[in-house]
């Protein structure tokens, strides 16, 4: 079924549950979006949508720049059991001919939250890279907290003598710091996180922190360097786990925060396959690990709220934050009720009041649920390394296809391979190999990528077709050469991370975020819900 950009935009406006997803590539994606809109590539839809659309007869609209991929996707999604799934007609054209306006970069419902509350609501207060260094080079007794993942800044690096306390974990170990009479400065990879790292402290009631201004993006591009590996902080003290849950508590109760008992929480997860239900666990890994609430979605308190649109998928949803015993989640909590979403409540006592009661609870993470795969895997034919290598050498005319995404591609590749991206292959294979008589191998690092590309070759009527089992991985354990590099690409929409940008892109990107509260194609949302 298709939809017009008129009835997007009354959903949008509306207190109905929808999803709307654009199916393009990511740079399309930054490019030009639909305000509300969440990114979830054709490629990745089968891993995807399970997990962050778990009700088959959620109203699900897709969108591209035409309607062709749009399409292809909302086929995926019918064969997989949702049973309302529309296309916006004509795609993201029309939403622009119908005169509604589009937003670019990435996280964008985040990052104009955070821009709201560090810039109009004035509640951070900021030191440039020169002013920090200054400090840390002063007698005070200065530390720098970077807020990002620990993946993330193991990757980055962060300022020298930083010490890394990912998102709301800081709530519990903050007591400690200012115990010892340590002067703090937050810090990101640029503005939102440490806007409410900083926020979040002042609300608790501590002393006054300090943000790095533009996080370690700036630092770079003031000439000052980065180091890693970056420190963990230690544990939190018993006392200041304590005095974080009691202050958390204090704003729970001021803020009107809901919480949600263990036995009305289990009735909503009785009836969670009619209603969407997000139970989002906020705690580290390893506590996930050691257990968690069945269906529960592994998502850092800090993550929450720097990549909103990944998790809230499902509009006006149901969300139920979880941790321990409630001060995290609690923070979690409060930050989405100041976005403006609604139904947000907090598990009252944690995981450590639901395994009290008896509850059901998992250890480890479950394996994913990938929509159509074993359908797929039963049409194709999958060979390991040392046969697939017999089939090229022995079929001289053979075409090695890599589906997988552009960067993988570029990182390690099969010889001779061409890259067909598998969110673009129904348009792209005859270009490379138009006969449907020819010895196919095909490939990617994700080996799920292969299988569904696979059956989709067979289904256009390539009729042989081998597929390399367990993905390029597995090539080069078997002593096979992967190259590196771009040949055999059509287009490079390799993704690029904001941590990677040169100080051209980094400049560009700080201009675009500070601008952000002046454009009222990011802030509309929010006023209309007169959150600003």
């Amino acid at each position: 079924m298709k939809v017009s950009a008129e009835y997007v935009k009354k959903l949008i406006d509306s207190d109905e549950v929808y999803a709307l997803i654009d199916v393009r590539d990511r740079k399309e994606y930054i490019d030009s979006q639909i305000f509300m809109s969440s990114h979830i590539p054709r490629y990745l839809l089968e891993e995807k949508i399970p997990v962050v659309v778990p009700v088959k007869t959620t109203n699900v609209i897709l969108y591209s720049n035409e309607e062709k991929r749009a399409m292809l996707a909302a086929q995926t999604l019918i064969k997989g059991g949702y049973t309302n799934v529309s296309v916006l007609d004509d795609g993201i054209e029309a939403w622009k001919n119908a005169g509604y306006p589009v937003v670019t970069g990435e996280h964008v419902f985040s990052k104009a939250f955070g821009e709201i509350v560090g810039e109009l609501r004035k509640t951070v207060t900021t030191v440039t890279p020169q002013g920090l260094d200054e400090m840390l080079r002063s007698d005070d007794d200065y530390v720098v907290i970077e807020v990002r993942p620990e993946e993330e800044v193991m990757i980055t690096g962060s300022i020298p003598g930083a010490v890394n306390i990912p998102g709301v974990e800081l709530v519990l170990k903050v007591h400690d710091y200012f115990k010892e009479g340590k002067k703090i400065v937050f810090t990101c990879a640029g503005r939102t996180r440490g806007f409410i790292a900083s926020t979040t402290v002042k609300l608790l009631g501590f002393p006054p922190v300090y943000d790095l201004l533009n996080g370690t993006l700036n630092w770079k591009l003031a000439g000052f360097n980065l180091k890693k590996p970056v420190p963990c902080a230690p544990p939190a003290t018993e006392e200041s786990k304590r005095q974080a849950e009691t202050q958390v508590n204090t704003l729970i109760e001021k803020e009107s925060i809901p919480l949600i008992e263990p036995d009305s929480l289990k009735t909503l997860i009785d009836r969670s396959d009619k209603e969407t239900l997000y139970l989002i666990d906020v705690r580290t890994r390893d506590e996930f690990i050691l257990n968690h609430i069945p269906g529960a979605i592994h998502f850092p308190g800090g993550q929450t709220i720097q990549n909103t649109d990944d998790l809230m998928v499902v509009h006006n949803a149901t969300i139920v934050f979880i941790c321990d015993n409630g001060t995290r989640s609690g923070v979690s909590a409060y930050w989405y009720k100041q976005m403006g979403i609604p139904k947000v409540y907090v598990l009252r006592g944690g995981m450590n009041l639901w395994l009290q009661k008896g509850f059901k609870a998992e250890k480890a993470i479950a394996d994913k649920i990938l929509l159509n795969y074993e359908e797929a895997k039963a049409e194709i034919h999958t060979s390991n390394a040392e046969k697939i290598a017999l089939v090229i050498e022995s079929n001289k005319q053979s075409v090695i296809i890599d589906v997988g995404n552009g960067r993988a591609y570029a990182k390690g590749h099969m010889p001779n391979a061409k890259w067909v991206p598998r969110a673009r292959i129904e348009e792209r294979i005859s270009l490379i190999v138009s006969d449907k008589e020819t010895i196919l191998v095909v490939t990617a690092e994700n080996f799920s990528q292969s299988v569904f590309a696979a059956a989709t070759l067979k289904s256009l009527g390539y009729k042989n077709i081998n597929v390399l089992e367990g993905g390029v991985t597995t090539w080069s354990d078997a002593g096979f050469t992967l190259v590196e590099g771009t040949d055999g690409q059509i287009i490079d929409d390799r993704e690029i991370r904001l941590s990677e940008y040169g100080d051209k892109e980094a400049a560009a990107y700080f201009e675009w975020e500070e601008n952000l509260i002046h454009l009222p194609e990011y802030m509309d949302y929010f006023k209309q819900r007169g959150l600003i």
